[in-house]
């Protein structure tokens, strides 16, 4: 994949922040989904939830507007197979509430009350009233058990996972990172330059955390599921240089987006301030990459890899 060039000032436009990719992501997830009729007996019902002011950091601490029916009630000494049954139903009911959601926010486009974000705190609400649904019925362990297999997540571990050395323990242990991260970062469309600071913030702290748990050899798995990693790991393998190098490229590339939203967001500079700053994040980022790859490699290193990497008329220092 071309990665287009990051331009003095911008970001790249594959790199639009851990909040819009993710937004998207359950956007297109939940308009895939097969939406089921909910006029037969039995089927859920869904109220307007309520929305929180734009800005507001602040989350609903619960979502009186959902209604998901009755709620389950845990039957002492019931068996495992049976709860996990009971599970699943309401995994299928909520399945339903939210494509339900997303057909009503289609079909309503931009005349939707609140827009995407209200939509997206709406989901946040169901995947907080769906878990509290689930611990009626699991224990706090079976529910892990349950989401490790079930949700979108344990799915996501298994996908790039399943077919590699990785154990169990470090596969449940990358299935909760991403879990606390989804609760700790709930989905908000927020395209601001502080907003996607924060998204990519947290996006880049995740892999770090992922990387501690699966290490040198299994990482590089995990980042070859998209943003360019593998072009340049193929790239560093082309010129004989170490496998880890391409982490290190991967670490660089982190750094000079971070600082690029770092800059725009910072209101209480001027634009030559803001100018002045890129330019020498730029030199910094030139420097650092050439220290990783060497002068053979810098010269050897393509735009389709390496777009992202300022040019050398982007990290001339002013007055030069």
């Amino acid at each position: 994949m071309t990665r287009p060039a990051v331009e003095k000032g911008t970001v790249s436009k594959t790199r639009v922040g851990f909040a819009a990719v993710v937004a998207l992501a359950t956007l297109l997830a939940i308009f895939g989904w097969r939406w089921r009729a909910t006029g037969k007996k039995g089927a859920t019902t869904l109220r307007p939830a309520p929305v929180a002011a734009a800005g507001d950091a602040a989350q609903p601490s619960a979502a009186p507007g959902i209604v998901a029916g009755a709620k389950s009630s845990r039957v002492v000494g019931a068996p495992t197979a049976e709860r996990m049954t009971r599970a699943g139903k309401i995994l299928r009911d909520y399945d339903e509430m939210q494509a339900k959601l997303a057909a009503d926010f289609s079909a309503a486009g931009a005349s939707f009350p609140g827009g995407l974000d209200a939509f997206l705190q709406q989901l946040n609400l169901l995947k907080r009233e769906k878990r509290a649904d689930l611990l009626v019925v699991l224990a706090p362990d079976e529910l892990e058990e349950f989401e490790f297999r079930e949700s979108a997540n344990g799915k996501t571990v298994q996908r790039l996972l399943g077919d590699t050395a990785a154990t169990d323990e470090q596969r449940r242990a990358v299935f909760r990172l991403l879990q606390e991260s989804e609760d700790g970062f709930p989905l908000r469309f927020d395209l601001s330059p502080a907003g996607l600071l924060a998204g990519e913030t947290e996006r880049v702290a995740l892999a770090e955390r992922i990387y501690v748990v699966l290490g040198d050899a299994l990482f590089p798995v995990w980042l070859n599921a998209g943003g360019g990693y593998a072009e340049m790991a193929a790239f560093v393998q082309q010129q004989g240089l170490t496998p880890n190098t391409a982490v290190e490229l991967w670490r660089a590339e982190n750094e000079f987006v971070l600082g690029r939203l770092a800059i725009k967001a910072r209101t209480d500079w001027s634009a030559a301030q803001r100018n002045e700053a890129g330019t020498q994040q730029a030199v910094q980022t030139r420097a650092r990459v050439e220290s990783i790859l060497g002068p053979a490699g810098m010269r050897a290193a393509d735009q389709s890899v390496f777009g992202w990497l300022p040019r050398p008329s982007e990290a001339t220092p002013a007055g030069k």
